[in-house]
């Protein structure tokens, strides 16, 4: 075992970098292996901004129809707004 073969400078230094890239890569591999996304958030979020500008027109569509139904009836109809 005393005949151990010290490395190159260069060979350090590639060792060096190579264990920094596989030390990164165990981290970003448990963050990988963890991560569980947001699509139900995002889903969640679309669904509420979706909501919020429906609502509206809803509104403005019974106007139009309550419009259209004393139009068809003209007057001669109980339409209750």
């Amino acid at each position: 075992m005393g005949n151990l073969i010290k490395p190159s400078l260069s060979e350090t230094a590639l060792w060096e970098e190579v264990n920094g890239v596989l030390l990164e890569a165990r981290v970003v591999l448990q963050q990988l292996q963890e991560y569980r996304g947001a699509g139900d958030e995002i889903r969640q979020g679309v669904q509420e901004k979706a909501w919020s500008a429906v609502v509206p027109l809803v509104g403005k569509l019974k106007t139009f129809y309550v419009f259209s139904q004393k139009l068809a009836c003209r007057g001669r109809c109980d339409i209750r707004t």
